[in-house]
């Protein structure tokens, strides 16, 4: 910090009292200029009429003298405004009452009080006599408001008997010096204020008061900093303004040069923030740091323009904001950091005073303060009650009982798992939602899982019966053991755990038991303060969220609207966003919330929306889907003419959830009728339409206007751009198919020319593209975009060139290794940390022992976490970079192929045992299996391809959930065609009925390359066929009956991929070239290089180790790196290590930078090597481009593109790299950096050398 002061001279405003010299000389030292004011202001005895109803509910006063009726009147209403009455009423019954004559006494008999002293006649000479043989001496008397001669007699002649008056001080004369202060601090000529005395405040309200101008005063002394005694603070508070600064006697006696510096902004923060200047804003505190309390700080702070809100946030743990919708994945390695929603330098990034281990114990409404646990007081403006909800735990006899415990925070997780060490079994108390995330917690840990539901059926009030029925099942399957229709009436054991007691006097044993039968509105803050809470626990909002208080609001789990408590995230969201929209001054409205959800259990989609029960009500209909066998429950609720949809419940596939909810929601006329809502639209027809109000993508909650919005503002946008407006896609990337359809369909509808183009560097749409490869045969990415594009490529065309080269001319991806994504480069799977997976092809997952133990001793050789895939494979993970042709080479001396598990291409062929082994079997599945397999391994198209063959119609390989899949008949086969499971589940549809082998095969051929030639860049089968016109009936004239005379073409074309096949790491093993390629490090250079790339942070997990779980953060904020005078340029390595077109790592000390050689343009390029993003030393396996003509590099992980001139991510995400300048001379590659002390500080994140060596014994353990 920077102790010199500014060069400008401020001037601050400074009440004369007998104590202010010390803080006037300390000002004066620090330049400033001072304004006095309030010298006569000190009006001997006399006390705001405020302080004066304080003081004697406070028991400050012996006696209290009334001269009026209308006085007392006064009194009762000043002390009612103060919420004060009962107090007030309290304290007069305990003081002497003398009152003026008999109207004032029966004032004070209405209220139930009885005058002690009453005079015979109401003049003065009366009162001061009597007042003069009461014996004062030593008491404190305060005189009721009358007329000012009257009072200051009475006080005359109460001091004369040795007592001491309170008078009020008066309201109704306004002095001139008052309102003169008032203009010079509102045109600021000056810039701060300073009270001393509470006498001094109240003389400039009750003068602003009086001339009209209180609310004027309010907003000036907001809008710059106010310093105040304590004895000040409280009537300052009352009336709405909140000091900067609190000043003891102590730190007026001695002033605190640094607090008034930074107070009064005279000197620089020794951490400037990004955000503005708090001073003088409207002060919000909200209580409770849960999820809802955290999005209301997000919505608050949005915009890069700052925010007009000043936020305090106490949070009653000692962790921010986390994740509870997830804290089951506590207990599958993630660690408490990993769920917390944002780190402690977003909010203070945001200028949000984040107070953790604050518990909020009382609020002073009248005050507006908060006391925290510790006696601290918070002041507000507004303040929000976001205190969530507690575990509501039965009244069950025994649950005190040591080995119980509920499940809501953190602190809970660590005692479950704590005590859980020396457990074996678990009974889940509550079978609803948070009882089946506890379920799943217990079995994570390896207990022997019991869940006891009082109810009929599990998830009562989301499911119906056999929606429940069903998840019942399917979790039984997973080991669990499911007891509905009893009740806990005890729990077993002495002081610890030992079972339960259930009503129908069954026992069950278990060792530990978890509470989760729902929750508890935490009220009890708001009850004592008075606020209104419902009967059932709550506090009570209106459309607003405020509470009975105006200047308090509530959200969340804490808050009742309409009668009604929402325990679910979502509303919660909604209120804080209405709530935060009010708080920046344009009010926002809560009129109630969905409770739809959808989420997974315990391996089990689940979804209810709308009312599920609304099929009890007359006048509705259903339409229901049951695939018990293939675990799927549908049900949708309609209007009785079908045209409303009302509720739904999914289990076991949850696809139609997104396209349903908007309905649910809206009450809008359903586009098809209700079956296809189900069963999909009939064929050759058109999907369901996508209503404005649907969300598109979940990871960045945009909806389906928010993009058409975005459109209609600029008409001439491009995709790139609708996605950096909108957020859309730039999350996981699922939901870019749909935001690609959207935007075509919206461009289209305005009469523009929909293109399209691959990117920007291609006019020409993928398929155009392969029809021009194949026939002028260009053989490289240059050539292709020399002859049809422009620029130097990206991170999307360059993989699609290089899918569309591989196949036309049937030659190994890797001749084209630096146009690749890691995946096809590296030949094989990144991973967190950085390191890949091995996957050896299993045709039909058929393997011998002896090429098990081949696997086994290939992963014990180099520390591989093994596990079998769903595609009948095994999967070897943690391989470092240029491990991989070592490990292949013993694969491939084995007998093994490349699994292709990391190309666009034939991945696995899937089958059961068929008539080899199975009673039920009706053809060889597995011979056929194979026989696929080998046909179209390594085929590559513009998207995985999976397939299955199953020997009966028992359909145990799933053929149904493939691209194509073969089921048996007694005839033969059905095939099956575009199907797939992940996000989007869709059955494959019947192509052919009873074919031979021979016949299934030349239709796959077909079917496949009419594929490859058509489909879009990253389009998987389902979605090709659904964006077909004609459906499947096209599909089926084109395969089977050739509509388009093709099927020779089709068929010649496959069997040239076919008779071409090389195995890819057959290839590169073979190969001393291309397995040169494989290194993360350069093989030459200075000597702090190191030849292997550095292993991730592994933790140990079921017998296995695996990397250390990412931390889950919001992304930070833009890094300004620090200037550094000293530079120069330092020798990193030859030229020709690093690849054309491509990266290389390299290290200075323990910092570590990439390389690129970006050929095509002449160029070279020196930036860190850590992605900022997921904090990963890959970026110069990422792939260079341009992006309107600035050159970048996209990161392999998840595509967020870099500038590699400034750094700037280019993606929109609020981060950056940094950039150092390259050169080449005599066939090295330097670079100017700083030191390397200075340089390994500017990277931040680099680790130290010591972890790595720790890490690496770790992994060699």
């Amino acid at each position: 910090m920077s102790k010199e002061a500014t060069s400008r001279q401020p001037t601050i405003a400074l009440a004369e009292t007998p104590h202010s010299h010390a803080l006037a000389e300390c000002l004066k030292k620090l330049g400033v200029r001072l304004l006095p004011f309030a010298r006569n202001s000190q009006s001997s005895g006399a006390i705001p009429l405020e302080r004066w109803i304080v003081q004697l509910v406070e028991g400050e006063f012996d006696d209290v003298v009334f001269t009026s009726a209308q006085g007392v009147h006064l009194m009762v209403e000043m002390s009612r405004q103060l919420e004060k009455s009962d107090a007030f009423l309290e304290a007069l019954s305990v003081a002497r009452k003398i009152a003026r004559g008999a109207k004032p006494a029966r004032a004070l008999s209405e209220l139930g009080l009885n005058a002690d002293v009453v005079t015979r006649r109401p003049d003065l000479d009366a009162l001061i006599a009597a007042v003069e043989n009461l014996g004062l001496a030593g008491r404190v008397v305060g005189i009721q408001p009358f007329e000012r001669a009257t009072e200051l007699a009475l006080a005359q002649a109460i001091e004369n008997a040795g007592g001491t008056a309170r008078v009020v001080a008066p309201a109704a004369a306004v002095d001139p010096e008052a309102l003169e202060l008032l203009e010079k601090l509102a045109a600021r000529e000056a810039q701060g204020i300073v009270f001393l005395t509470e006498r001094t405040a109240a003389w400039l309200f009750d003068a602003c008061r009086v001339s009209g101008q209180e609310e004027r005063l309010v907003q000036t002394l907001r809008s710059q900093p106010v310093l105040a005694a304590e004895a000040a603070t409280g009537l300052l508070r009352r009336r709405g303004v909140h000091p900067d600064l609190v000043l003891s006697h102590a730190t007026v006696m001695q002033p605190v040069v640094r607090d008034l510096a930074q107070t009064l902004g005279l000197w620089e923060s020794e951490a400037p923030s990004v955000r503005q200047n708090p001073i003088g804003k409207h002060r919000v505190v909200v209580i409770g740091n849960g999820m809802v309390g955290y999005k209301l700080c997000e919505r608050l702070t949005e915009g890069e323009d700052g925010h007009p809100v000043r936020i305090t946030v106490l949070g009653e743990e000692t962790w921010p904001a986390y994740d509870r919708v997830h804290l089951s994945e506590y207990f599958g390695g993630k660690g408490a950091e990993d769920l917390v929603l944002a780190p402690v330098s977003w909010y203070s990034a945001r200028g949000i005073d984040l107070r953790l281990g604050k518990r909020a114990a009382r609020i002073e409404r009248a005050s507006r303060v908060v006391i925290t646990n510790d006696g601290e007081e918070v002041p507000y403006d507004s303040l929000v009650l976001a205190t969530g909800a507690a575990p509501f735990v039965p009244p069950v006899p025994g649950l005190d009982k040591v080995g119980v415990f509920v499940y809501r925070t953190i602190e809970d997780l660590e005692a479950i798992t704590a005590y859980a060490a020396g457990a074996r079994s678990a009974a889940v108390i509550g079978g609803g939602l948070l009882g089946l995330e506890a379920a799943k917690a217990a079995r994570d840990l390896g207990l022997t899982t019991h869940v006891v539901e009082q109810a009929q059926r599990l998830m009562p009030r989301q499911l119906d019966d056999a929606g429940a029925r069903l998840l019942q099942r399917q979790i039984e399957a997973l080991g669990l053991h499911v007891h509905l229709g009893v009740r806990t009436v005890g729990v077993l054991g002495s002081a610890s755990v030992t079972g339960l007691r259930f009503g129908d006097g069954n026992k069950l044993d278990v060792d530990m038991v978890i509470v989760s039968a729902g929750i508890r509105p935490r009220d009890q803050l708001a009850a004592d303060a008075g606020l209104e809470v419902y009967e059932r626990g709550g506090v009570v909002v209106d459309d607003s969220l405020r509470t009975s208080d105006p200047n308090i609001y509530a959200v969340g789990e804490c808050a009742i609207h309409d009668g009604v408590l929402y325990g679910l995230v979502a509303p919660g969201y909604e209120m804080a966003s209405a709530l935060a929209q009010t708080l920046r001054g344009n009010p926002g409205e809560f009129n109630g919330a969905d409770m739809s959800t959808k989420l997974k259990l315990l391996g089990v989609e689940v979804a209810s929306l709308g009312d599920p029960f609304a099929d009890e009500r007359p006048g509705t209909a259903t339409v229901v889907f049951q695939d018990w066998l293939g675990g799927t429950y549908k049900k949708v609720i309609v209007s009785g003419d079908g045209k409303k949809l009302l509720g739904a419940i999914l289990v076991g596939d949850t696809t139609e959830y997104g396209a349903l909810l908007p309905y649910a929601r809206s009450g809008d006329d359903l586009p098809v009728s209700p079956d296809e809502l189900l069963l999909g639209t009939r064929s050759g027809a058109a999907p369901l339409a996508t209503p404005d109000t649907a969300q598109v993508c979940s990871c960045n909650a945009v909806t389906k206007l928010d993009i058409v919005q975005a459109i209609a503002a600029d008409e001439n946008c491009t995709l790139e751009a609708i996605k950096k407006c909108t957020k859309a896609g730039t999350g996981c990337g699922g939901c870019l198919p749909l935001v690609t359809d959207i935007f075509n369909a919206e461009m289209a509808a305005r009469g523009k020319v929909v293109k399209r183009s691959l990117c920007e560097h291609f006019e020409q749409s993928r398929q155009e593209l392969y029809d021009l490869v194949k026939i002028r045969g260009q053989r490289s990415f240059r050539e292709v975009i020399e002859a049809y594009g422009k620029g130097h490529g990206c991170e999307v065309c360059k993989p699609a060139v290089a899918a569309i080269l591989a196949s036309v001319h049937a030659e190994p991806i890797t001749n084209h290794a630096t146009i690749q994504d890691t995946n096809d480069r590296f030949l094989a799977n990144i991973q967190r940390g950085g390191t890949y997976s091995v996957v050896p092809r299993i045709p039909a997952g058929e393997i011998t022992p002896d090429k098990l133990l081949v696997i086994a001793e290939v992963a014990k050789k180099y520390g591989l976490y093994t596990k079998i895939t769903g595609g009948q494979r095994i999967d070897l993970f943690g391989a470092r970079v240029e491990q991989l042709p070592d490990i292949w080479e013993e694969l491939v001396n084995a007998g093994f192929e490349s699994g292709h598990a990391y190309g666009k291409s034939v991945r696995t062929v899937k089958s059961c045992v068929g008539s080899t082994w199975c009673r039920y079997g009706v053809q060889d599945s597995v011979g056929f299996a194979v026989r696929v397999e080998e046909r179209y391994k390594g085929l590559r198209s513009p998207h995985k391809l999976k397939s299955a063959v199953s020997g009966c119609v028992r359909e145990c390989a799933e053929a149904q959930s493939k691209d194509f899949g073969l089921i048996a008949t007694e005839k033969g086969w059905n095939l099956y065609v575009c199907g797939n499971g992940g996000a989007k589940p869709r059955h494959a549809e019947l192509l052919a009925s009873d074919i031979d082998e021979e016949t299934a095969l030349r239709y796959i051929d077909r079917f496949l390359m009419y594929y490859i030639k058509t489909a879009d860049k990253l389009t998987r089968t389902s979605v090709w066929l659904e964006k077909l016109e004609g459906g499947i009936d096209h599909v089926r004239d084109v395969v089977v009956n050739d509509s388009l005379g093709l099927a020779a073409e089709f068929e010649a074309d496959m069997q040239r991929l076919v008779d071409a096949f090389v195995c890819e790491w057959t290839d590169v093993v073979r190969s001393p070239e291309k397995r040169a390629l494989f290194r993360h490090f350069a093989d030459e250079g200075s000597a702090a290089l190191a030849r292997e790339d550095r292993p991730a942070p592994m933790v140990s997990a079921r017998g296995q180790r695996h990397p250390a779980p990412w931390t889950r953060t919001t992304l930070p904020a833009k890094r300004h790196l620090p200037v550094v005078e000293q530079r120069s340029w330092t020798r990193l390595l030859r030229a020709a290590e690093v690849p054309a077109e491509g990266g290389m790592a390299v290290r200075v000390g323990r910092a570590e930078l990439a390389l690129f050689h970006f050929e095509s343009r002449g160029e070279w390029y020196v930036t860190q090597n850590m992605c900022p993003h997921k904090q990963e030393l890959v970026l110069s396996r990422g792939l260079l481009g341009d992006q309107g003509g600035t050159p970048k590099v996209a990161c392999p992980f998840h595509k967020k593109t870099f500038s590699l001139e400034s750094g700037e991510c280019l993606s929109g995400d609020e981060l950056s790299i940094a950039t150092f300048p390259a050169r080449v001379e005599d066939g090295w590659v330097y670079a100017e950096l700083p030191g390397v002390e200075a340089l390994e500080g500017m990277l931040e994140g680099a680790c130290t050398g010591e972890c790595h060596d720790s890490t690496r014994e770790d992994a060699a353990e």
